[in-house]
């Protein structure tokens, strides 16, 4: 879990905080964090229930990397599958409680990301009590509105896809920088389009199938956290399956 963020945020891409490029928070906050995920690992292979383990993790965080918890926790106790930890994860999702979307919710309420709070016509996160459905009810709703949820819900696409690609090609600069744009090609990155404006985030996703996301990044000042996520669940996939 945390190898794979350090590996992420290791490689400088464009606008993505990197040992050489801080913004709101630094690369050594980021490794901070990812070493705080070790107790949510454990608890996850002793087969706590998945609204604990995202309670353990996302208190964890100190806002760097909320993203990839969401994405990853569900992954947790299944690496040992490699690829295939994306198909246990659905069947956990789906097999979840009520209590276990509440404390989600619940956890999100405390990480101070207004963004993540609330989503409109949904929900309020700070009245979690008041959610009657389970994790997998929670996560489809609001994959109509953050591709964070819409790739869980899909079965991880965009990181399989990753994944294989790193298995193929390595961990270099060239590769990492390949699979943001193929990312941004195929997301509206939802944490560009919430602190930016929608406009600006289809303006990232236009850019980066015609090839000019770099410029566009640093014109705009924008870092694309949500592509850097699913990149980071990318190359969890592939260590987990190349360790297998």
């Amino acid at each position: 879990m945390s190898l794979a963020v350090a590996l992420e945020a290791g490689i400088c891409k464009p606008g993505n905080v990197c040992p050489e490029r801080a913004g709101s928070f630094s690369y050594p906050d980021i490794l901070v964090d990812a070493f705080e995920l070790q107790w949510a690992c454990r608890l996850s292979q002793r087969g706590a229930p998945l609204g604990l383990v995202y309670r353990e993790a996302l208190g964890a965080q100190r806002s760097t990397l909320t993203g990839y918890v969401i994405l990853a926790v569900p992954l947790m106790r299944h690496l040992s599958k490699g690829l295939d930890a994306t198909k246990r994860a659905l069947e956990d999702l789906k097999a979840s409680k009520v209590y276990d979307a509440q404390l989600f919710l619940k956890s999100l309420s405390e990480t101070g990301l207004s963004h993540y709070k609330k989503v409109e016509g949904f929900v309020d996160a700070d009245e979690w009590w008041t959610f009657e459905g389970n994790l997998w009810d929670l996560f489809l709703y609001l994959s109509k509105f953050d591709d964070l949820f819409r790739e869980i819900v899909k079965g991880y696409p965009l990181s399989l896809e990753g994944a294989l690609r790193l298995i193929r090609e390595g961990y270099s600069k060239r590769t990492l920088e390949g699979l943001q744009r193929f990312v941004l090609s195929n997301i509206i990155d939802s944490l560009v389009a919430r602190k930016h404006g929608y406009r600006v985030a289809l303006g990232l996703n236009r850019a980066a199938k015609e090839g000019y996301h770099s410029w566009y990044i640093e014109d705009k000042g924008i870092n694309p956290g949500t592509a850097a996520d699913i990149i980071a669940v990318s190359i969890l996939l592939a260590l987990a399956e190349e360790a297998r």
